[in-house]
């Protein structure tokens, strides 16, 4: 039986993370604690309840502050925090970023970007990125369609990938593009 104490451990993390995105989908929040969903589940539950966070059925998305009600998700974020996902048993840190790179994040004490690059973007990501070129940092870059790899030409960049519309995440080899 979860007592009440078991189920405030967990909501700092919760309130943090979804004060910083936003907006995320209901199941990333739920697979930042894999081995939890249960629990996380109740405080979620709880959350809405309170009306600390909003929960919108028809995206099933879960929102803090102003976001809420407005409908205009950053679905480059949404997908950003998918690809975090598959590393997050490694990651030290993260946090949303500036644009172009969407998520920035460290793991093994290396800083990686994700960037979400839409359609027709590529030549501006590719001018946004050329200046700003950490020697140290690796970049994963999530493209819509498979025929926008070869329009992009970014240092650093240690994969490409498409996100799933349910968070299921193809990632291309930059040797094999």
């Amino acid at each position: 039986m979860k007592t009440l104490e078991d189920i405030q451990k967990e909501l700092p993390e919760i309130i943090r993370v979804l004060s910083l995105y936003r907006t995320l989908m209901y199941n990333q929040i739920l697979r930042l604690f894999p081995d939890k969903s249960d629990k996380i589940d109740s405080v979620l539950k709880r959350l809405i309840k309170q009306k600390r966070i909003i929960y919108d059925r028809d995206d099933d998305t879960l929102s803090y502050g102003s976001e809420a009600n407005d409908k205009n998700y950053d679905y480059g974020l949404i997908s950003a925090f998918w690809v975090l996902l598959d590393f997050l048993d490694k990651v030290e840190y993260h946090s949303p970023s500036d644009y172009p790179v969407q998520v920035a994040f460290f793991m093994n004490c290396e800083l990686y970007e994700i960037i979400y690059v839409d359609d027709g973007r590529e030549v501006l990501i590719n001018h946004a990125l050329s200046s700003k070129n950490p020697p140290h940092m690796k970049r994963i870059i999530i493209v819509l369609d498979e025929k926008q790899i070869s329009k992009i030409n970014v240092d650093n960049t240690i994969c490409f990938c498409i996100v799933g519309e349910n968070g299921d995440v193809t990632y291309y080899n930059v040797e094999n593009t």
